[in-house]
């Protein structure tokens, strides 16, 4: 037996092999071509018909989705809408086409029963994975007429899918120098395991994939990655997410998706969402600055999560579908956050960083997400894989000391929601151990210096600081110093106060090295 190529169900051992001359995406005439397709051991392993069956009429989606069998609550939509697909494509004529040439799923069929394997792996599963993505994305657990039909149709594919289906992953353990390269396909990163942290965060990272393998399920294709960077922007963390597999040639990717807040007036009051797939935004964003790579400068590398997954390689077209200024939203973590602040909702719905993690994780589990808010919604249902508990968050304090529930938010006057939004921002993922532990301690500052002044006082062993609000009159070789920029020890010791008059007060974060325990 061997592991065919990612995207590809495994096959066996000297099974007739397949030249396709359309793309997988555009199956309308599709046909196989045999290599060796009259050599003896082909002819017996395969099932060769001359001819397809023409006389077979396939299904069409709206005559299996008016069955009645389907009008029971035993089957959730997304079974349904998989096994219905799966089905059309099974009982195509293209590949009866297949299976008469080759004893072998057409490709779209093959795409097809493999995400309706991972639909049923998740419903059906005890792993961390699929228990964080039955929450993640509202799927019930596996019932018997959904087991049942399930294995009525397994039973009758081809006899390599029988066989191989469920024991095989196109999946193997990694090596550290894959993993610098493929993470260096990113540039912040590159540079970040360049460090002496960031090769203790690559450590980590190589064993907590290799550690995960061993929970994979036979559907899992790779593994989905969540980050938390601290106090990222001002005291608030940060979620992105990466996608990591092996391409057709078995070499290791990883794909990053995370979504900036971006200020969109001199004030800084209000913000759009802009989705990238890399960390280095300096180039675009306001004062060029990148919030992520400023945040590594000063706190070290991100925590991180790992999930096996049966479809990471979907985070590059989903990611694609909404990245860029063209297709920014606004922010906002609730849907009367904007009319409450006396702003006009634009378009589509408003997001934050989480919110686009959970649409992209979804396409990475096969799952159909929807448009909701973060507060409640999503806060909720991202608990399992950003290390946090519903508990945690489920009820919260106002300034007042009068205690709201979280389904409240929405109801709140706005500077009650900014609040509870900045509070929840900089303590998720601060009170669960990570697969990838932080290295540092992030602590606020308050710094006061009279004019003339010489040096900003820091914690002992501080890495450095990065001051949330622009530091007004406040300078370093004679340069005024900037807002969301980090500056190391060494120099926020000569940064020197030039106003006149009253005092200067300024409010920054700076951050220690700390000792945290990985959860594996």
């Amino acid at each position: 037996m061997h592991i065919n190529q990612p995207g590809r169900l495994p096959v066996q051992e000297n099974s007739p092999t397949t030249t396709v001359t359309a793309s997988t995406t555009n199956n309308n005439s599709v046909k196989p071509t045999k290599l060796d397709s009259f050599s003896s051991v082909n002819r017996t392993q395969s099932h060769v018909s001359s001819t397809s069956d023409s006389t077979h009429t396939p299904p069409k989606v709206a005559e299996l989705n008016g069955t009645s069998i389907f009008s029971s609550r035993a089957f959730s939509p997304e079974f349904k809408e998989a096994y219905i697909a799966a089905r059309v494509a099974i009982e195509s004529p293209e590949n009866k086409y297949y299976e008469n040439q080759l004893g072998w799923l057409s490709p779209t069929a093959e795409d097809a029963v493999k995400k309706l394997a991972s639909v049923v792996a998740n419903k059906s599963g005890n792993t961390p994975s699929a228990a964080a993505a039955r929450t993640a994305f509202n799927m019930s657990a596996l019932t018997q007429h959904e087991q049942t039909a399930w294995s009525t149709m397994a039973e009758k594919l081809p006899p390599v899918y029988k066989t191989y289906l469920p024991t095989c992953s196109p999946w193997r353990n990694v090596e550290k120098n894959e993993v610098a390269a493929a993470l260096s396909a990113d540039s912040a990163m590159a540079d970040m395991i360049k460090r002496p942290e960031g090769e203790k965060f690559l450590e980590g990272l190589v064993n907590a994939l290799n550690h995960k393998t061993q929970s994979m399920t036979p559907t899992d294709h790779g593994m989905a990655i969540t980050f938390r960077f601290p106090e990222c922007y001002g005291t608030t963390g940060h979620i992105a997410l990466a996608g990591v597999w092996r391409d057709e040639t078995g070499r290791l990717k990883i794909n990053i998706c995370h979504q900036e807040s971006v200020p969109i007036d001199k004030e800084e009051s209000n913000y759009k969402g802009v989705v990238y797939d890399h960390f280095d935004t300096s180039s675009e964003y306001p004062g060029h600055v990148s919030p992520t790579v400023e945040c590594m400068l000063l706190a070290g590398p991100p925590s991180a999560n790992i999930f096996p997954c049966p479809h990471p390689e979907a985070i590059v077209k989903a990611t694609q579908d909404i990245a860029g200024q063209e297709n920014a939203r606004q922010y906002a973590p609730t849907y009367t956050w904007l009319p409450k602040r006396g702003v006009q909702p634009q378009g589509a719905p408003p997001e934050t960083c989480f919110n686009v993690t959970h649409k992209v994780l979804a396409a990475m589990y096969y799952a159909t997400p929807h448009d909701e808010q973060l507060l409640p919604d999503i806060l909720m249902k991202m608990a399992p894989f950003s290390s946090y508990t519903h508990q945690q968050f489920e009820t919260l304090k106002l300034p007042n000391n009068r205690t709201v529930n979280i389904k409240d938010i929405p109801s709140l006057e706005f500077s009650e929601q900014a609040f509870l939004f900045l509070s929840i921002g900089g303590k998720w993922g601060l009170d669960m151990p990570w697969d990838i532990p932080i290295q540092t301690k992030s602590q606020s500052i308050n710094a006061t210096m009279k004019p003339g002044q010489t040096g900003i006082t820091l914690p002992r062993e501080a890495r450095g600081v990065k001051f949330s609000k622009p530091p007004i009159g406040l300078t370093l070789d004679g340069m005024s110093v900037k807002h969301r920029k980090t500056y190391n020890a060494a120099e926020a010791a000569r940064m020197v106060y030039t106003g006149t008059g009253k005092d200067g007060k300024f409010v920054g974060v700076t951050s220690v090295p700390v000792n945290s325990q990985a959860k594996l």
